[in-house]
């Protein structure tokens, strides 16, 4: 079987700020990225999902999905 191929497009400058915040900030860029992927393949899980995925509660999942939905939408940088 012949892999999907799924060209991710995104702000790089967002993740590396967040590299650059340190562990917790790298952390968040690999959410966003899996945030990112999910959406590409048409995946749209609930906040109570990426809680338990990211292991935050449920408000900072809120938060980072909305934040990561501005940043998708090229709202905010």
């Amino acid at each position: 079987m012949r892999p999907t191929l799924v060209k991710l497009v995104y702000d790089v400058d967002y993740v590396e700020e967040l590299k650059e915040r340190g562990q917790r900030g790298a952390f968040k860029a690999m959410a966003f990225l899996f945030y990112l992927h999910n959406l590409e393949l048409g995946l749209h899980e609930s906040t109570r999902y990426y809680a338990d995925v990211w292991s935050v509660s449920k408000s900072t999942s809120w938060a980072w999905i909305k934040e990561f939905d501005s940043v998708i939408n090229g709202e905010i940088r």
